[in-house]
This record gives structure tokens, sequence and C-alpha cells, in this order.
């Protein structure tokens, strides 16, 4: 999504992404992956819990799994976007 909130196309999307206020690119960047991977570990969570609900456990527990991989991953991805200055 651009600054004026307009989605981009794939294949219209700059190969090099923009500085973000004196950000260097690579914490920009890593910073909008983590802010990605934050919303799909809330999915993952949601769909989890209604698996649970549904006494559907054997896949609730399979997404729990998911959920905190990706919680794992969110957390060193943002411990590096802070070592590199975001």
């Amino acid at each position: 999504m651009t600054s004026s909130g307009y989605c981009l196309r794939p294949d219209t999307v700059p190969s090099h992404p923009p500085r973000v206020r004196g950000v260097p690119r690579p914490a920009a960047e890593l910073g909008s992956i983590a802010t990605t991977l934050d919303e799909l570990a809330r999915r993952i969570r949601a769909l989890a819990d209604d698996h649970h609900g549904r006494k559907d456990e054997e896949t609730g527990i399979e997404l729990d799994e998911i959920e905190r991989s990706l919680a794992s991953g969110l957390r060193r991805l943002e411990r590096l976007v802070r070592t590199l200055g975001g």
C-alpha cells in the first residue's frame, strides 16, 4: 500500500523500497514484514480458537503450533529490526 492508501500491483512495486524517515531500507522493509507476520499470527490464532470451540482439536492443535512458530519468528524479526536501528 502506498502512502496515499492505494495498493500497488506486484509488477509496479519498486525493486528498492524507499527510505522511511531516515530508517535504513532493510530495517524499514523488515519492520513492514513484521507487521504482516503479526497480522498472520493473529488470524491463525483466531482460526485455532474457532476450531477448539468446534471440538476440532486436531486442527486446533496444529494451528496452535503454527501460531507459536509465527510468534517466535516475529520476536526474532523484531529484535533484528531493533538491532538495525528501526
